[in-house]
């Protein structure tokens, strides 16, 4: 790949002098704390824990797709396969990031992510042969090469043009649930609204089978059948977990006893 200079016309012409960050961390700060200028993505979260593994940096850009930063440490790391499964992983847990969201911007925000175009930016001082290649094969995979120059420049070469393709239709969601999910919750209290976050993100993590519907007046939550069924009121969720009866959630101690109710009625319907 073409190496780059840059001069000081100050004086007499002279080359700036190009370095790497000692630590990959160093650079990681950077981009975190000017993740906006320098990418237009508000970050949101350093070393986000997620199926077992550690997403460098996560984000939201100005369109509300989530973007995921991975920095490349050595030569041989294949930092885009390992992108490529941060991504796929937050596809499968869809209400981590969400949650995530409306704690650092509000439900607000959190209502709008868009999860149509996710994207994935490798960053390194340098990339292989066969690194740009294999981008192209998958989508919306961005390399970024840095160099650091002394006065503090810093400088990102964008070595891609991303194919930028839609992910499929969460399965889970219809575009009329959507439309329907901000009636359902949006004139309860705020402390309900997030209690009601806490529990659909349970729910829909006890397995990737489990599907959520916003229907008309009520939100349920299927397996093969439907196993829980809730209506959010203003100072309340009241929910039917199937064969288990009904329970009102008013706080996080309530919360916390509808779990394992919860949990019986999915594992009924194996």
């Amino acid at each position: 790949m073409a190496d780059i200079k840059i001069f000081s016309l100050q004086n007499e012409v002279t080359e700036l002098s190009s370095t790497y960050a000692t630590f990959e961390k160093e650079l990681q700060n950077i981009i975190e704390k000017n993740m906006t200028a320098f990418f237009n993505v508000t970050f949101l979260k350093s070393e986000f824990i997620i199926a077992n593994g550690r997403i460098d940096s996560i984000g939201i850009d100005e369109n509300y797709c989530p973007v995921i930063f991975e920095y490349k440490r050595n030569t041989n790391e294949n930092i885009i396969t390992q992108g490529v499964f941060y991504r796929n992983q937050l596809l499968k847990h869809k209400a981590d990031y969400k949650l995530l969201v409306m704690e650092v911007l509000g439900i607000e925000t959190a209502n709008k992510i868009n999860w149509n175009s996710p994207c994935v930016i490798c960053i390194a001082n340098d990339f292989n042969i066969y690194d740009d290649p294999e981008a192209e094969m998958q989508r919306n995979i961005r390399l970024v090469k840095y160099k650091m120059f002394e006065n503090d420049l810093l400088l990102f070469e964008y070595l891609n043009e991303p194919k930028i393709k839609s992910v499929a239709p969460d399965k889970k969601q219809a575009p009329d649930d959507i439309s329907n999910r901000a009636r359902l919750i949006g004139h309860a209290s705020q402390e309900i609204q997030n209690l009601y976050e806490l529990l659909e993100k349970y729910i829909l993590s006890l397995g990737n089978d489990v599907k959520v519907k916003y229907a008309k007046t009520a939100i349920t939550f299927r397996r093969k059948k439907v196993f829980v069924f809730t209506r959010v009121h203003k100072l309340s969720i009241g929910f039917w977990a199937f064969t288990n009866g009904s329970i009102s959630i008013k706080n996080i101690e309530d919360f916390e006893k509808a779990k394992p109710i919860i949990k019986k009625a999915y594992d009924k319907l194996n």
